[in-house]
């Protein structure tokens, strides 16, 4: 009988190692294959924004020439701008896609577009899925065409159905067909609202309430942003402004004010407090805007400068890592 015991403390003691080398395999081979992005700053008069927009560089196709694209998850679609793309691309023969010019719609009512036929993106070892972006016609501008090469705009299909991983701290994004168990033990999510609309919407608590908001990479420079009215119902008190900055948003030009927000605000387990958001005057627009999506907030890149966010688009998850997985894999 004490045999037969020691034997089975032996045979447990084995499972266990092996499960345990298991494991240890599964991080040791999992690479994240980071991406670098770049922040593009803004200044006005003394000031410096310095998160105004975030940047990758990729190749399209065929081509091994590197492309500066916006990375806008607010943005249903990928987009080429039609003036930067004819400033590098002079010659038709050497169009690396197909144009359909039968295919023209309206985009947001707002810009002609006509749809590019297949269009895949190469970054580091990341390739994308055949992606069919839109040509935004008479959109874009020379000068960032000739000084960086720049191209359009990498919206939300690029990462569909996948694992985009977000390291604000590090300048880093990885995009990943699954996620390892051993992963996923590392992050705390919550699951995005259900809607029709090609968005990551989710539920953020403002003093225990819920309200509705949408997570935009393209809103980059605030943390939180609402209209006006309100900011003053649920944030702050919009009389208190800081400051103001004038953002570009696909042609339309808009004031945004800076106000201390005196609420908590929470995300999962996340908690906010002591920080400045962003509210725009009321109008016809932003009332339209809030109707349509039905939606109380916008959030941004800069409410998240210290942490790793984990979009799951696969199952429709937000997440925000826990500081074990910086020391797991953020070097990885």
């Amino acid at each position: 009988m004490k045999y037969l015991k020691t034997m089975q403390v032996v045979i447990l003691l084995m499972i266990f190692i092996g499960c345990k080398k298991g494991q240890n395999k599964i991080d040791e081979d999992l690479t994240m294959n980071w991406i670098p992005f770049e922040w593009t700053e803004v200044v006005k008069g003394k000031d410096t924004l310095k998160h105004a927009s975030m940047q990758l560089k990729a190749s399209i196709n065929d081509y091994d020439d590197q492309f500066v694209f916006q990375f806008d998850l607010g943005a249903g679609t990928s987009s080429i701008y039609e003036v930067n793309f004819k400033t590098i691309f002079q010659d038709s023969s050497q169009y690396p896609f197909k144009i359909n010019k039968k295919d023209s719609t309206k985009w947001n009512n707002i810009i002609s577009t006509y749809k590019i036929e297949d269009m895949v993106v190469k970054m580091n070892s990341f390739q994308s899925d055949t992606l069919k972006p839109l040509l935004l016609r008479l959109f874009g501008d020379k000068e960032s065409a000739k000084n960086e090469n720049k191209l359009g705009t990498l919206g939300i299909d690029i990462v569909k159905d996948k694992y985009l991983f977000i390291d604000y701290k590090r300048q880093n994004i990885s995009i990943l067909d699954s996620l390892p168990r051993t992963l996923e033990k590392e992050i705390d999510f919550i699951d995005f609202v259900d809607t029709p609309l090609p968005h990551i919407i989710i539920n953020i608590l403002v003093d225990e309430k819920e309200h509705l908001a949408l997570f935009d990479t393209g809103s980059s420079a605030w943390t939180i942003a609402s209209s006006k009215s309100k900011f003053n119902e649920l944030l702050g008190n919009s009389d208190k402004v800081l400051d103001s900055i004038v953002v570009s948003s696909w042609g339309k030009r808009d004031v945004t004010y800076k106000s201390p927000v005196n609420k908590k605000v929470s995300i999962g387990k996340k908690e906010f407090e002591n920080f400045d958001g962003y509210f725009i005057k009321d109008d016809p627009r932003t009332k339209q805007f809030e109707e349509k999506f039905n939606l109380e907030f916008l959030i941004g890149n800069t409410l998240f400068l210290e942490d790793i966010l984990v979009l799951d688009l696969k199952n429709k998850k937000f997440g925000i890592a826990k500081s074990t997985f910086v020391k797991l894999f953020a070097k990885r």
